[in-house]
């Protein structure tokens, strides 16, 4: 095969593993469960960082019905949070900047 194509199928398969690298997110995915009256399940964080949650949900926002949180930060920075239970926006926007904090 002539250099030439050789250089060009490089450049064509490192130009799509760029786009394929900036349109995923990184870091981790977080998920934490929160129920009342049982312990709060997090996953996608480490275990030393994982008192900061329960002391947050514990202490700080005082839930009382279940709730389900997801978030995922971008490779820009970008926090995508999603919230499944009844929160207030104001408890959903101070989860949110707990979350970016910690992550």
């Amino acid at each position: 095969m002539p250099p030439q194509i050789t250089l060009v199928l490089a450049l064509f398969v490192a130009f799509v593993l760029y786009l394929a690298w900036k349109s995923s997110p990184t870091g981790r995915q977080v998920t934490i469960l929160f129920k009342p009256n049982d312990d709060l399940a997090v996953s996608g964080i480490p275990r030393a960082k994982q008192w900061r949650v329960k002391e947050f949900f514990q202490q700080d926002i005082r839930l009382t019905e279940p709730v389900k949180v997801q978030a995922t930060k971008t490779q820009e920075g970008r926090l995508h949070l999603r919230v499944h239970g009844d929160i207030s926006p104001g408890l959903k926007q101070r989860l949110r900047n707990f979350l970016y904090d910690l992550l």
